[in-house]
């Protein structure tokens, strides 16, 4: 499987284990938001009863007519509606009715007697529950939503940079290997060469001897180098997400881009940079949401450490509506009376009132830990954009060093040769000068391979390596090659 290193990024983006469980944990919070929010929700209640009562009538009351018992059928309704505004007032609505009718009335010719209300109330906290802190938990739930998706944020931006470092020790890998494959080829080609100069007796066979153990040598660094290959497989096709079948097939199409030649494009202000990461880094920004969340519940506590004092406002009207047909079962079609109301106001008091102080304490304490992690966080981001600043400095410095100290050894191992036909070099030597070259050549790999993740690196300290797009995240392969470059202000 052949992969560019922009569709290994993608790759991650999509299918990443680590994205995709911070992503649950968005929906998580987008669902502890929604509870939070339910207790603003309009609520609707309803009741319909019916009963039939048997009463016997007393000897005075059977002489007064025919009948031995009062039945009596009573029907009852009500509906209710109320509402908690965001200010701790509650509204409500309410319509009740009954009817009733028994057997002495119609007997007395006294229809059907229709009553209803009609009620609006309205209760306001003056003390306990009043204020933002009815809102408290909905208001911090919205933020740790926010805080979740910086998080995803975050989790996006270290899994990328793991699959970009991934990605280049891939490749470095790969041309390692080739190193060791074209190292063995050479020295089995010396020694085919030598095995004939030692069958003429131009050459001693002691340095057969030497060579046949260089050769065994080069063998295990080229099986060393193969695994080191299948390792490099493993880690890129897991932080891709792919599945394990897959991994063993996974082949690097991009190679190393060209040496960086002017080192003045590296930024030196390590000071403007840290400014600009903690303004933009994610893992801040979810920090001081969560501070700010644990504040407003510190908030709401010292409120709720006051008496509750509710005041509640009512007022209604009420009807009669006589008559057995089924439009004089709505009691307001007939007599009319209000309105009618009241006020009625309720205290309530907790002697020591320790539930409140200690959830009061609670939320002090987290305020005060999140302090302290956001302090820490700070400074973790400042050491890690110095270590990363430094880091790719370095790095481009050893590349331009390892130009001239390629092309040196280059020059070496060929007059070590010359003077090997000559006579004036032993075997020992040719081979020594040799391995010297393959080293300088695996260390030129790796500090390619070393400063292409060091300007990931610190374009990841920097905030810079992902760009907001929308609702997501969009990335462009100048931003993997690049050293980030702070707009100023």
């Amino acid at each position: 499987m052949r992969t560019t290193l922009l569709e290994a990024v993608r790759s991650t983006l999509e299918n990443n284990v680590n994205v995709k469980v911070q992503e649950r944990q968005v929906q998580f919070a987008q669902g502890a938001l929604e509870g939070a929010s339910g207790q603003f929700d309009p609520a609707l209640g309803s009741s319909i009863d019916l009963s039939r009562a048997r009463t016997p009538l007393t000897a005075a009351q059977q002489a007064q007519g025919p009948l031995t018992t009062l039945d009596s059928d009573v029907a009852t309704y009500s509906m209710q509606l109320s509402q908690q505004l965001r200010n701790g007032a509650v509204i409500g609505a309410s319509v009740s009715g009954t009817r009733s009718l028994d057997n002495v009335s119609r007997l007395s010719g006294v229809p059907a007697q229709n009553l209803g209300r009609i009620d609006l109330s309205l209760l306001l906290p003056l003390g306990k529950g009043s204020g933002s802190a009815a809102s408290a938990v909905e208001a911090a739930s919205s933020k740790e939503l926010e805080a979740t998706r910086a998080d995803l944020t975050h989790s996006l931006a270290q899994n990328v940079l793991t699959t970009i470092t991934a990605y280049w020790g891939l490749v470095a890998a790969r041309q390692n290997l080739e190193i060791a494959r074209q190292g063995e080829t050479g020295v089995g080609r010396l020694r085919q060469e030598l095995q004939k100069l030692v069958a003429a007796d131009e050459r001693p066979a002691a340095d057969l001897t030497l060579l046949s153990a260089n050769v065994a040598d080069k063998v295990a660094q080229r099986l060393s180098a193969e695994r080191v290959v299948l390792d490099a497989q493993q880690a890129l096709g897991r932080s891709m997400g792919l599945p394990y079948s897959r991994y063993s097939a996974l082949e690097p199409v991009d190679g190393f881009p060209n040496r960086p030649r002017d080192l003045s494009l590296l930024p030196s202000e390590t000071s403007r940079l840290t400014e600009y990461a903690l303004r933009r880094r994610p893992d801040v920004v979810a920090a001081d949401l969560r501070r700010a969340a644990s504040q407003t519940l510190a908030d709401a506590a010292r409120q709720n450490l006051k008496p509750q004092i509710d005041l509640k406002l009512h007022v209604g009207y009420a009807g009669l509506h006589e008559g057995n047909t089924v439009a004089a079962a709505w009691p307001f079609g007939g007599q009319v009376a209000g309105p009618s109301g009241g006020a009625t106001l309720i205290y309530q008091w907790s002697f020591g009132n320790r539930s409140a102080q200690g959830a009061l304490v609670q939320q002090l304490a987290l305020v005060e830990q999140s302090d302290l992690r956001i302090a820490d966080l700070r400074n973790a981001v400042g050491a890690g954009v110095e270590t990363a600043l430094a880091g790719a400095s370095s790095s481009a410095r050893q590349l331009l060093q390892s130009v001239d100290s390629l092309a040196l050894y280059r020059r070496a191992v060929e007059n070590e040769k010359m003077k090997n036909r000559l006579g004036q070099s032993t075997l020992i030597e040719v081979l020594s000068v040799n391995d010297l070259l393959l080293a300088a050549l695996a260390a030129d790999i790796a500090y390619q391979a070393n400063y292409l993740t060091s300007v990931a690196r610190l374009r990841f300290e920097t905030a810079t390596l992902l760009e907001p797009s929308g609702n997501g995240q969009t990335i462009r392969l100048d931003q993997l090659l690049s050293v980030p470059t702070v707009p100023k202000e």
